[in-house]
């Protein structure tokens, strides 16, 4: 078999399987899994979530008992939910065999973590791709990150509030604490009733828009982008100080207009 051939069978071979790959998650977007739930009788202080392909949710539930519910249309994900040193670990996983196999719907892989009204030492959530929101919690540290998708939190009260995404918006809403946001390609927005807390807003390429119920009384705001407006309560200054600026506010895109009102 001469060398020409050899590599014509093994294009045919490769689009073969990639014909046959496509069939079976075609197939199984039309196919809902029942949601998986797991209770959590265990008491814990940590919450450490993590996965490689699925959208994240952290929200608050009545029960005395944490519960984490998975759905997915294609069962091809390994879960791990348990507590380990005063810390709920859930880990969402590809099975190992599905490593060569394209996915085709990203978006039908969800994770909800149901959390007992208190207040957490920390919050840590990860994945590699798809959305993640928190919302209603409190903890000491948050820390939200995707490498594709978007960052929502609303209504959370911590001490250290993170939240990043390699390539997705970040979206905030009534967060108190120090709040540190990026975003390699994506718009950054936080609604906030007070702008007298430590906030750090950066993005490459996107707008930033920051929207207060009130101006700060005690902060400094700094503004700086290569290429777009500034317009910070109807001004255009790049450096702004309310009161003696105990606050520290930065405000920082390659590519987008900053806006503060």
């Amino acid at each position: 078999m001469n060398l020409k051939r050899i590599v014509y069978v093994c294009i045919t071979i490769l689009l073969v399987g990639v014909v046959i790959n496509i069939a079976f998650n075609v197939r199984g977007f039309y196919q809902v899994d029942a949601a998986k739930v797991t209770t959590i009788t265990e008491q814990f202080d940590h919450v450490e979530v993590t996965s490689d392909n699925a959208s994240i949710s952290v929200l608050p539930t009545s029960s005395s008992d944490a519960s984490v519910e998975y759905s997915s249309k294609q069962n091809k994900k390994n879960l791990s939910v348990k507590v380990k040193d005063n810390t709920l670990l859930v880990e969402l996983k590809q099975k190992w065999w599905n490593n060569f196999r394209f996915e085709i719907n990203t978006s039908s892989n969800k994770l909800i973590i149901y959390l007992p009204e208190k207040e957490y030492e920390e919050i840590m959530v990860s994945t590699s791709n798809g959305s993640v929101e928190g919302k209603e919690i409190k903890a000491n540290q948050f820390i939200f990150e995707s490498d594709n998708g978007s960052v929502e939190l609303e209504d959370i009260i911590g001490k250290d509030v993170y939240a990043e995404t390699n390539n997705g918006k970040v979206f905030m809403k009534n967060v108190e604490g120090k709040i540190e946001a990026d975003s390699d390609n994506g718009s950054i927005t936080l609604d906030t009733k007070t702008l007298d807390q430590h906030i750090s807003l950066s993005t490459d390429n996107g707008s930033i828009e920051v929207n207060s119920d009130q101006e700060p009384t005690n902060a400094t705001i700094t503004a700086s982008n290569d290429f777009g407006g500034i317009n910070i309560y109807g001004s255009s200054d790049k450096t702004i100080t309310y009161g003696k600026g105990k606050y520290q506010i930065e405000l920082d895109t390659d590519l987008g207009s900053i806006s503060v009102k």
